[in-house]
């Protein structure tokens, strides 16, 4: 199970973040929100199901959160296209 929020969303979260005084980082995947919260909130999410042998791809800029209801194996690889580089 996935939940990604789209960048557009990104400082609207560190609002609620700031105003509940947490001190954890959005970026570094130690969170995981309720999407209860997220609703409260009038953050826009999606929720995705992934399936064996499919790949999961993020916008640039999307947090995201995900489990998994048995165990498993999995990888995460970050890339970019030579256009979003503006700096080296």
């Amino acid at each position: 199970y996935w939940y990604t929020i789209p960048n557009s969303e990104r400082q609207a979260l560190h609002k609620i973040m700031k105003d509940q005084k947490s001190s954890m980082c959005l970026d570094h995947s130690l969170l995981f929100i309720n999407p209860t919260v997220l609703d409260k909130h009038g953050i826009r999410y999606s929720r995705i199901l992934q399936s064996v042998r499919e790949i999961v791809v993020l916008a640039a800029g999307a947090l995201s959160q995900s489990f998994t209801a048995e165990a498993g194996w999995y990888e995460s690889v970050e890339f970019a296209l030579p256009s979003w580089i503006t700096n080296g």
